[in-house]
C-alpha cells in the first residue's frame, strides 16, 4: 500500500498564451477550498491516484481581459498514467507574483477578481 502523494512545495503561477493553456493536460480533480494569503493561494484539491505523482500547474492566459478587472486562472493535472483508485487530497501553494507583469499598472491599484473554475476571489495586486 502506498500513502498519499502530498506536496506543500510553492510553485509560480504560469503565464501562457491561449493555444499553450488548450495544450495542457485535463486529469479530474475537485477544488475543495481556496485561500489567498498576499501573494500566494493555496488550492485544496482531491482526485483519483496515489501509486504516481500528480502534477498540477496554475496559467494565466497572458492577454488578460481586464473587463471587468477579472483573471481566468486555469489548473492543470497531470495524472502521469496513475491507475490506482484512491481518493488523495492535496494541499497546493501558488505564487501570483508573475501576475504584476501582466496587469497593467493602471489597473494595479485596484482590486482584480481570480476567476478558477466556479470559484471567484478577490485580489489585491498592491
Amino acid at each position: 500500500m502506498h500513502p498519499p502523494i502530498s506536496t506543500k512545495e510553492k510553485k509560480m503561477l504560469m503565464i501562457l498564451n491561449s493555444d499553450e493553456i488548450k495544450e495542457l493536460n485535463k486529469a479530474p480533480f475537485t477544488i475543495k477550498s481556496i485561500e489567498l494569503v498576499g501573494n500566494e493561494i493555496e488550492i485544496k484539491v482531491s482526485y483519483i491516484g496515489g501509486c504516481k505523482t500528480h502534477e498540477f500547474i496554475l496559467v494565466a492566459d497572458k492577454f488578460l481581459d481586464l473587463q471587468p478587472t477579472r483573471i481566468h486562472l486555469n489548473l492543470s493535472h497531470d495524472d502521469n498514467g496513475d491507475k490506482c483508485k484512491r481518493i488523495v487530497t492535496d494541499n497546493l501553494v501558488f505564487d501570483l507574483s508573475p501576475l504584476a507583469k501582466v496587469i497593467p499598472p493602471f489597473k494595479q491599484k485596484e482590486a482584480i477578481k481570480l476567476v478558477i473554475g466556479d470559484k471567484i476571489i478577490e485580489f489585491d495586486p498592491t
